[in-house]
């Protein structure tokens, strides 16, 4: 028996419990019982500790690399640095819950067992070692060639890979960290739990509007109706799903990418062409060097997003006066004028929502202890806003 730091035990299993939370909301279909429904790819150390050094650096820590390092570096021995490390999880028929196998790659694991010694119990046997936390929970690892596996299980070795690194595809390359997700791997019965979740928290928060505003219930429950039968669709419908995010340092960027693919033929597919093949946005000059964060984006709509964003922009319209009349430092005269102001906005926004583009920027720059923010959005009629405007200055109601 000896005694181990559950470092990359820990971080095998948390990884494991977030891409569970990740793939109950995408839950899709059936599932081949030795493919993974997903995957979580997590790329070398050797990247991420120049990422993390970077970061420190641009964060005005510079002086602090050195302890960092030292610090890191004792608790890393015996993991080959150069390589990526994984958690791949599977769905079964009939099974409650998710999955996880994870897999570090390893140089010696003896190694690495010796750094890590002093927080759990580790009883070494001739298949695999069980680690026993301090709450009595077993892990169990096993080395298999250059890799350790590890998960809460034993009967997940026998899913063990021969090549577990090729599952990661091109993710280590592209990203630090990202998760894969197979929707038509995923069985029903966690397809349908995942939508019913969603369906009951929707439901509660319907339940606690006020009863007596029926308009605002009645837009609430048309956006609710046409909330699920999205969600239904992105969950019934895709193929495979990404996100990943990636530390860019050459760019000064940190980037969060998603990728979604529809099933051939669905209503997820067909929506999601209309964006295939983008054109370019009127405000890409908002992405400027430098910049605290900025953005610029194009997007077709469909006559469902249409119609979604008509009960959307009227719920918000109505929810926003609401609040404005309970502000009692506004007299009865500027609350007529902030109302009508809100409903020609909003007038000149639906209309730009029912030509079917949705394009706007923005950028947040910071120069000599003064921030300044920009943005913009393509409308319909501009000319609308400034008339607006005029109004309300010309009032006299806010000197």
């Amino acid at each position: 028996m000896r005694n181990v730091r559950l470092i990359f035990a820990s971080a095998a299993i948390a990884g494991s419990m977030v891409l569970s939370v990740f793939a109950g909301g995408q839950a899709v279909a059936q599932q081949a019982p030795q493919q993974p429904a997903a995957v979580i790819s997590i790329t070398s150390l050797e990247e991420t500790l120049g990422d993390i050094d970077y970061l420190v650096d641009a964060s005005g820590f510079g002086q602090m690399k050195f302890i960092i390092q030292t610090q890191m570096m004792q608790y890393l021995k015996g993991i080959d640095q150069t390589r990526p490390s994984g958690v791949l999880l599977y769905m079964d028929d009939g099974a409650d819950q998710p999955s996880a196998l994870g897999f570090v790659p390893v140089t010696e694991l003896d190694d690495l067992l010796d750094v890590l010694a002093g927080f759990a119990e580790v009883d070494e046997g001739d298949e695999y070692t069980t680690i026993i936390t301090d709450d009595e929970k077993e892990i169990f690892l096993k080395q298999v060639n250059d890799h350790a596996f590890i998960s809460d299980g034993v009967e997940m070795f026998e899913r063990i890979p021969a090549d577990p690194a090729s599952l990661l595809m091109k993710l280590p390359q592209r990203f630090n960290l990202a998760a894969r997700i197979y929707g038509q791997r995923i069985p029903q019965a966690m397809r349908d739990k995942a939508i019913q979740t969603i369906r009951e928290a929707y439901e509660q928060q319907l339940e606690m509007l006020d009863e007596e505003d029926d308009s605002r219930a009645q837009l609430a429950q048309q956006q609710f109706d046409m909330n699920m039968e999205q969600i239904e669709s992105l969950v019934q419908q895709t193929d495979e799903a990404m996100v990943g995010m990636v530390i860019d340092q050459e760019n000064k960027l940190l980037s969060i990418e998603f990728e979604i693919v529809g099933l051939e033929g669905s209503k997820l597919a067909k929506s999601a062409s209309k964006n295939a093949d983008p054109k370019p946005s009127r405000f890409s000059s908002f992405m400027l060097p430098g910049a605290i964060f900025n953005f610029s984006s194009r997007t077709e709509l469909t006559e469902e997003d249409i119609a979604q964003y008509d009960v959307m922009t009227k719920l918000g319209q109505q929810n926003l006066i609401d609040s404005l009349a309970e502000r009692t430092e506004l007299t009865d005269e500027q609350l007529d004028v902030i109302e009508d102001a809100i409903a020609g906005l909003f007038k000149a926004g639906n209309a730009t929502i029912a030509n079917g583009v949705i394009d706007a920027g923005g950028v947040l720059k910071a120069s000599k202890g003064k921030v300044n923010f920009a943005t913009g959005a393509l409308l319909k009629d501009a000319s609308q806003v400034e008339q607006i405007a005029k109004k309300a200055i010309e009032s006299g109601q806010f000197p």
